[in-house]
């Protein structure tokens, strides 16, 4: 996850998480990011509360944030669904906490044989390019 901000806003520069204090910065209200930017003292002065991400991508090419926390295939994917141009923004600030990578989430229920079937299907089509074109699918 990486705080996004507009190319063209380049006075605005983060070094840390206290150089955010000083800035507007997105977030949608009882989300993650928000909650972490608050345990990292980040006052809610500080943050625009909304109620959806999309909200946030719209206020930040309207120039009434300055940032928001997001990852990067969901920032491309969320630009392309407002119709906004994805290389108009760039990152940062990176949030390491908050960056796990993308993961697969199943039922305690699921057997371990379907489990393991579907972390090998995924590295064979992340091996043979597949996984590639389709994030590009959604993200271009």
């Amino acid at each position: 996850v990486y705080l996004f901000k507009l190319k063209e806003n380049t006075a605005l520069k983060i070094n840390s998480l206290d150089d955010v204090k000083t800035h507007k910065t997105g977030a949608v209200r009882d989300d993650v990011r928000a909650q972490y930017l608050k345990t990292k003292g980040i006052p809610e002065s500080a943050m625009d509360i909304v109620s959806t991400v999309s909200l946030n991508i719209r206020k930040l090419f309207e120039k009434r944030i300055d940032m928001f926390p997001i990852d990067e295939l969901a920032a491309s994917f969320l630009a392309k669904q407002e119709k906004l141009d994805f290389t108009k923004m760039e990152k940062v600030f990176f949030l390491k906490d908050l960056s796990a990578g993308l993961y697969m989430a199943f039922s305690k229920n699921t057997p371990d044989e379907i489990v393991n079937k579907c972390k090998a299907t995924l590295e064979k089509i992340k091996a043979d390019g597949r996984f590639d074109k389709i994030k590009t699918k959604y993200t271009k």
